[in-house]
């Protein structure tokens, strides 16, 4: 479903996984997190945003192919739904956790190197999500003539809810408030598509 605000070229896609599915890939990035990280899939220092180290890794291989077997369909559906001729070629190439403590966020950036991008809410504390808050709002920059220059011309917000797949163009550039929870870590799931 297409988010109400959409403009022109900019697509962003709003989808949603099952609940079976979302528990099974919680599960398997908590696993990956308890055990002690070995560092080709620690991504913190990779990454733009404020995470403390450890609180931003890439899925291993049998965690990305879960990802991507939840995933395929939200992808058919995005590429479906844009008319995109190669949407057979087209796969997730990356992707990684992001478990945002207190004061964690992402600063204004966009994806290189692919030509899609997106991210997976898996757990959001209920107490964070609040309407009249920034908190956890995934935001979108519109209008730009040079995403580098991060120079935006209006700006649009979206409140993710658990269980719910954003889909954009890699040069969209996006951003998250802190999270201001002090209870539970927000867990999303970022990637990349080729």
């Amino acid at each position: 479903m297409k988010l109400n605000w959409i403009k022109h070229e900019h697509f962003i896609f709003l989808d949603r996984i099952s609940k079976g599915d979302g528990e099974r890939l919680l599960e398997r990035v908590k696993g990956l997190k308890s055990k002690k990280l070995n560092l080709s899939f620690e991504a913190t220092e990779e990454l733009v945003g404020g995470f403390e180290y450890g609180s931003q890794f890439f899925l291993d291989r049998h965690g990305l192919e879960i990802f991507k077997e939840v995933m395929q369909p939200c992808l058919e559906r995005y590429f479906k739904e844009i008319n995109h001729s190669k949407a057979n070629s087209r796969e997730i190439e990356s992707a990684w956790v992001n478990m945002a403590s207190h004061s964690n966020f992402n600063p204004p950036h966009f994806h290189v190197d692919c030509r899609y991008s997106g991210v997976l809410y898996l757990r959001l504390d209920p107490n964070s999500v609040n309407p009249a808050k920034k908190d956890g709002k995934i935001y979108f920059s519109f209008d730009q003539h040079d995403p580098s220059s991060f120079k935006f011309n209006g700006i649009k917000e979206y409140q993710p809810s658990e269980l719910e797949v954003v889909i954009f163009p890699a040069w969209q550039v996006h951003f998250v408030y802190p999270n201001q929870s002090k209870v539970e870590d927000r867990i999303s799931i970022a990637f990349n598509i080729s």
